[in-house]
């Protein structure tokens, strides 16, 4: 079932929200912020009250921005990602992407996102670049 995050799902979003980026993974308390500001919508999809998989995005005045997609890994390649992003159809869309995240690139230019810009060093953890992608 595809439906909107509510506070109450703050332990398992955290949870999966820790093993799908183990190095730059939201804290239980700005997750919950983000469920309670409406700037941000935040879908999940379960299979037996089990979240598999969560979309968070941020509602800017201009654009929308994924700020995450995942998806539990035994769950992956099961189009739950797709429906996901479907989920907000405002226009343009951004997104920034690990430059070694050669999957989710692929992911989302299947998805017709292109390529627009390189934040050179952007993460923190590793110093590594973001591959910024638009969706018109």
């Amino acid at each position: 079932m595809l439906r909107k995050l509510e506070q109450a799902d703050i332990d398992a979003l955290y949870e999966l929200e820790q093993k799908n980026f183990p190095t730059s993974y939201y804290s239980k308390t700005q997750l919950l912020q983000m469920l309670l500001e409406e700037a941000y919508s935040m879908y999940g999809i379960e299979e037996e009250n089990t979240l598999l998989g969560y979309a968070i995005f941020l509602n800017s005045i201009d654009c929308q921005e994924i700020m995450k997609i995942a998806v539990k890994e035994e769950n992956r390649r099961q189009g739950l990602a797709t429906k996901l992003l479907e989920m907000e159809k405002r226009r343009p869309i951004l997104l920034e992407v690990r430059e070694s995240n050669t999957e989710a690139q692929e992911f989302y230019k299947r998805h017709g996102f292109q390529e627009i810009y390189v934040r050179k060093q952007y993460y923190h953890d590793n110093g590594e670049n973001a591959i910024i992608l638009e969706k018109k």
